[in-house]
């Protein structure tokens, strides 16, 4: 499973390039069937890895988000567990901070 991120280094004007900025990270790292899971402004994100069954052969992907990264890493975490998930990884994790004029 390969995961993308956009570009945190640059400030995007429009909400469809920060996407495709994804994607395309997304397919840089070996992704073939990328899509958008989810999308964050002026906070941090967290993604965790959670297995569907008990064989950890079928994965999800849980997505918390917060004020911080441990804020959001708690909540993804908490959202897998929740889910009965056996295993819990930490993928990836971000934040966006508000624009400075």
């Amino acid at each position: 499973m390969a995961v993308g991120a956009s570009d945190i280094k640059t400030a995007f004007a429009r909400s469809w390039q920060a996407k495709w900025s994804a994607l395309r990270s997304c397919k840089k790292n070996g992704g073939t069937d990328c899509k958008i899971i989810a999308t964050f402004e002026n906070e941090c994100a967290a993604t965790v890895l959670g297995a569907t069954d008990s064989n950890n052969a079928k994965v999800t992907i849980y997505v918390g988000k917060g004020p911080s990264i441990d804020d959001a890493q708690g909540d993804a975490e908490q959202r897998c567990k929740a889910a009965g998930s056996p295993v819990c990884k930490a993928a990836y994790s971000d934040c966006a901070m508000p624009w400075q004029d």
